[in-house]
């Protein structure tokens, strides 16, 4: 009998620890990671379900979150930030998503896009990221820009388009913000839809190497939320099948949610041994880093989004009805997963490896 317990309790631990033990890290990553997780268990999981209901994370939480160094870990350090790279970036955006996704999308967006592209001579500030088509010209940019996660509160607005990397001023009265509310998934992230009416606009010039590099960092920030979620869901189906008892046993005893587990648990680390590979080709200094980071970064959302969702949705359908209540927290991961997958759809994934195999 104590064998048996013991079986599980290990098997849980496993689960509940599957991600990083895949990954090589510095002792300076692993002291992060500790830092982080014992943070976000303290601070976040008890209060998770309550900010997705109010559709916003407490501005004490944001702080902390920047006070612990979480928005510049990628950062150069003479910009303040730690420079510990950006697979260390994405570590911390697959920790922090177990526990409130929309707050890893922040992460994510600082450590990606943002990072790699700040102008050296613009002290570094709040900002986001976004991608899409407006007018510049000598009395600012024009256009309206859809779906901007983190525009509200955000300072900069970074945005690619062609050979230029716009930087908007996003505090002016050239900005109209409309936010977006009652969302499916990601609620807490700070949702709106910008109104662009000769906005302050500073210009800088972008190779084609550093969009695509940039997007591919946008790429491995959505598969380390995707994988996050997806390990958080399945460790709630799982916690929630060994104390379920029907016939005298733990569901988790049953072959069929085994298999849901095992199924999970594998798909999950192919995603996430394919997401840091991506994040190390991006992160080489070889000719061909971009070519092979950008396809496989591509490739590693594709992947890391459908495992992500299949475990949630696992993880889900092991609540039986309870899994489509709000009484637990797996039904909000399941939600968070879903806008892994790219808005735009596949198309734009396509056309990104097709990119990176065709690039000098």
């Amino acid at each position: 009998m104590s064998d048996h317990r013991g079986k599980k309790s290990s098997e849980k631990r496993k689960l509940k620890k599957t991600d990083l033990h895949l990954i090589k890290q510095s002792e300076e990553q692993k002291m992060l990671a500790d830092t982080l997780h014992s943070w976000a268990q303290s601070t976040i999981e008890p209060h998770a379900q309550h900010w997705d209901e109010e559709q916003e994370l407490p501005a004490k939480v944001l702080r902390e979150a920047e006070e612990l160094g979480l928005y510049s870990i990628s950062v150069q350090e003479r910009l303040g930030g730690s420079e510990m790279g950006y697979t260390a970036g994405i570590s911390a955006v697959e920790l922090l998503a177990r526990y409130e996704p929309s707050l890893a999308l922040k992460i994510a967006i600082l450590n990606g896009p943002v990072a790699s592209l700040w102008p050296d001579e613009l002290p570094l500030d709040e900002a986001t990221w976004t991608t899409g088509s407006i007018q510049v010209n000598g009395s600012g940019a024009t256009g309206l820009l859809s779906d901007v996660a983190w525009g509200e509160s955000a300072k900069w607005l970074l945005l690619p388009q062609s050979d230029r990397l716009y930087v908007i001023d996003l505090q002016s009265d050239r900005v109209i913000k409309t936010t977006q509310r009652d969302r499916l998934g990601l609620r807490c992230a700070d949702w709106v839809d910008l109104q662009l009416d000769g906005a302050p606009t500073l210009a800088y010039p972008l190779r084609r190497k550093e969009r695509l590099a940039a997007q591919a960092w946008m790429n491995l920030g959505w598969s380390a939320i995707a994988l996050g979620a997806g390990a958080a869901g399945i460790n709630e189906g799982l916690k929630y099948a060994s104390e379920r008892k029907q016939f005298g046993q733990p569901i988790s005893e049953f072959q069929a949610i085994q298999w849901m587990i095992a199924d999970s648990v594998t798909e999950l680390d192919a995603a996430r041994l394919l997401t840091y590979e991506a994040a190390r080709a991006l992160e080489s200094e070889g000719p061909l880093a971009v070519r092979d980071g950008v396809r496989l970064a591509a490739q590693a959302r594709l992947l890391a989004a459908e495992a992500g969702h299949q475990a949630c949705d696992r993880g889900l359908q092991m609540h039986g009805g309870y899994g489509f209540t709000r009484e637990y927290p797996v039904e909000k991961f399941w939600r968070d997963v879903q806008r892994t997958y790219p808005a735009e759809g596949h198309d734009l994934l396509n056309r990104l490896i097709l990119n990176g195999l065709n690039q000098d």
